[in-house]
């Protein structure tokens, strides 16, 4: 039997190691539309034109796709096994980046919907949403390793304290 404090805990990991997965899915869909689109447009898809903002050759960004699923398959196990160490600078890092990432596709993508309308590159939604994707998944690791420091950090300052306790006697 567990204790209520482990099961919390375990929630906690649980919850952040679901939202990892959603947004990896998320990802992995627009990965898939996009390849389907290349390979056989279909109706239902928006047209091909609109799944690229960048003049990234279409075969260089399936690679750098491909990689990015990988490595985010490989953090979501990592999460679920609590193999990630809680590092102050990872937290730092992470929230970092996935915020300046966060913030620069929602520019982009208010952009797209107001004063760059007219702008090719940047009229494009699509690109801009899934960039806000990875950016979340990338914020949600960071919350993930900002709570197992937090309760890393609640263990030691209990076992210090236990250990000047006993210390005392």
């Amino acid at each position: 039997p567990s204790s209520p404090v482990r099961r919390k805990r375990l929630a906690a990991s649980v919850s952040h190691h679901r939202w990892l997965a959603l947004l990896a899915a998320l990802f992995v869909l627009r990965v898939l539309g996009q390849l389907v689109q290349v390979i056989q447009e279909v109706r239902f898809l928006p047209a091909l034109e609109q799944w690229q903002g960048s003049s990234l050759p279409y075969p260089a960004l399936l690679i750098a796709q491909i990689l990015i699923i990988g490595l985010q398959v490989v953090c979501i196990q990592r999460v679920r096994h609590g193999l990630i160490r809680p590092r102050l600078w990872k937290v730092r890092l992470l929230y970092w980046f996935g915020g300046v990432y966060l913030a620069m596709m929602t520019v982009r993508l208010l952009g797209d919907l107001t004063f760059f309308s007219n702008n090719d590159w940047l009229n494009k939604s699509i690109p801009a949403v899934f960039h806000g994707v990875l950016a979340a998944y990338v914020l949600v690791l960071g919350h993930h390793i900002s709570y197992r420091l937090r309760k890393y950090s609640d263990n030691e300052s209990a076992s210090r304290n236990l250990e000047s306790d006993l210390s005392y006697d």
